[in-house]
């Protein structure tokens, strides 16, 4: 995983975001139960915050999101899979009145045909971040050790369909 503290700025002007992540989301089903992508409106909601005062850069995410729809910021990795490794990843999350189904972190392995993920955990449903809190470092570990045919690790900060309220996320670590 590159820039895990998100001090490093993308270089590009435009995209003003921490470097080597990248922000998506789901608006969304269609009359076919296909994804809508989230819109930029939405997606404006991912920032990017630099606090020179603090000495700190993090990813804040303050929004609203109905049923099927949700955002997220990622970052994938196609280096040296750890194959046979458990992998934990663990990451540093901040609310304020976040209400709903809150947010969450997860893992996810591909193999070279990305259709469904073929490992994946997470903290939904298991570990709530919701509420107002400091903070607070959570973890999801995979449960099984990673495949030899895994050729992409995706690591996700998500805010989860019907949730309103704010979360920060800093402090990324993928462990193996």
């Amino acid at each position: 995983m590159e820039n895990g503290d998100l001090e490093e700025v993308d270089p590009d002007p435009k995209t003003y975001f921490a470097k080597n992540w990248s922000k998506g989301g789901q608006a969304g089903l269609d009359e076919n139960k296909k994804s809508i992508r989230a819109s930029n409106e939405q997606l404006a909601q991912i920032k990017y915050i630099v606090d020179k005062e603090a000495g700190n850069s993090y990813i804040k995410i303050d929004t609203t999101t109905e049923a099927d729809n949700f955002i997220f910021v990622t970052q994938t990795y196609k280096g040296n899979i750890p194959t046979g490794k458990q992998l934990k990843l663990t990451a540093k999350v901040k609310t304020e009145n976040l209400t709903g189904e809150g947010a969450a972190i997860a893992i996810r392995c591909d193999d070279d045909v990305v259709v469904a993920a073929d490992q994946f955990t997470t903290t939904q449903g298991e570990i709530l971040i919701k509420g107002t809190q400091d903070w607070t470092t959570y973890t999801v570990e995979l449960t099984e050790r990673v495949r030899s045919d895994i050729e992409a690790i995706t690591v996700y900060f998500l805010y989860l369909p019907k949730t309103e309220g704010t979360v920060y996320f800093d402090d990324v670590s993928l462990i193996y």
